[in-house]
């Protein structure tokens, strides 16, 4: 059975439904909104799963595919993240099986960049380390091998990572911790 991706209604009414899409039969998709087309509204929907990794961004209102790309393996995070800085959220943040982390231009699905990590990245999340206002740095957490978390920049560099060998970075949040208005 292929999987089956959908829009319902609060009353559970069908609006439209893809299955042709997800040919491989795996359980493990991510879902997150995106403003594609730039129009101010965040309603897009950035779907990544599949077991080669399809990603797909289809419209909200009739399931139109708007663009797709693939990363070769099964998706892990998924975060929808505002790049051009505008409030609205135009870019991705993926991870994979391969240990990879990834950045796709929410309106083409290009790939941007990505980076490798030493296992399985599980969990990935945005942040503001450089108290700028903007959410721009990104923190992806290794599933497997010590728990390793990345703190990565917006053009895919590696500002620094925190290993502790006894847990593994199964979920990431950030929060407030020292009341100073930065995450």
């Amino acid at each position: 059975n292929p999987l089956r991706f959908g829009v319902y209604n609060a009353t559970a009414d069908e609006i439209w439904y893809n299955n042709s899409y997800f040919t491989q039969y795996y359980t493990n998709v991510v879902i997150d909104l995106i403003d594609q087309n730039n129009d101010g509204v965040e309603n897009e929907i950035v779907v990544a799963g599949g077991a080669n990794g399809d990603v797909l961004i289809f419209n909200s209102s009739n399931g139109d595919i708007l663009c797709n790309n693939t990363i070769g393996g099964r998706t892990y995070g998924l975060k929808s993240v505002d790049t051009n800085r505008n409030g609205k959220k135009d870019s991705f943040l993926l991870t994979d099986e391969f240990s990879m982390g990834f950045l796709f231009n929410g309106t083409t699905c290009e790939m941007l960049w990505n980076f490798t990590a030493t296992n399985n990245l599980a969990e990935v999340d945005i942040i503001d380390l450089n108290k700028d206002g903007y959410f721009e740095e990104f923190l992806f957490g290794q599933e497997y091998g010590g728990g390793r978390i990345y703190a990565i920049d917006i053009d895919g560099n590696n500002i620094w990572n925190l290993t502790n060998p006894q847990r593994d970075a199964f979920e990431i949040n950030n929060f407030d911790y020292d009341n100073d208005g930065y995450y």
